[in-house]
């Protein structure tokens, strides 16, 4: 018997599927209101800068940024284990040079996704021990978010 899925999946199931539904002016009507936010803005161009560098397998209806690995792929002819992607989470190596005045009381918690994108060598992954910058360390196949 198959399990039942958890209420928190089956509710980010049920908002991925009110944001998949939504008209394309909306869709970009919102991003645009996200990208006042400086990190949020530079995911979306980077991201954008992925899509646009695709593999020429690629066409604009089937391409999606792989959950795992956040690069582009083509959903219909994804090879597979093309994936380098981190099973784990990563976490603060408060032993880096990166936090030696970081004041949490003062600068906030080490571990944002802000402080990621900026000092990636300052975290760690806690399914390997690399650093926040390394290669993935798992192989698979690429995932899309629906």
């Amino acid at each position: 018997m198959t399990p039942e899925p958890s209420t928190k999946q089956h509710n980010e199931g049920r908002t991925m599927d009110v944001i998949a539904s939504l008209p394309d002016s909306h869709i970009r009507a919102i991003l645009v209101a996200l990208c006042n936010d400086r990190h949020t803005r530079a995911k979306v161009v980077d991201m954008a800068t992925k899509l646009a560098a695709a593999p020429s397998n690629c066409n604009g209806s089937d391409q999606a940024i792989c959950v795992q690995c956040e690069q582009a792929f083509s959903v219909l002819a994804r090879p597979d284990l093309s994936c380098r992607f981190h099973p784990g989470r990563s976490y603060p190596d408060t032993s880096d040079d990166a936090w030696a005045d970081h004041d949490e009381d003062i600068h906030g918690p080490h571990e944002t996704e802000e402080n990621l994108a900026e000092w990636p060598d300052a975290f760690l992954w806690d399914c390997c021990d690399q650093t926040g910058s390394a290669s993935g360390c798992e192989v698979g196949s690429h995932r899309s978010q629906s």
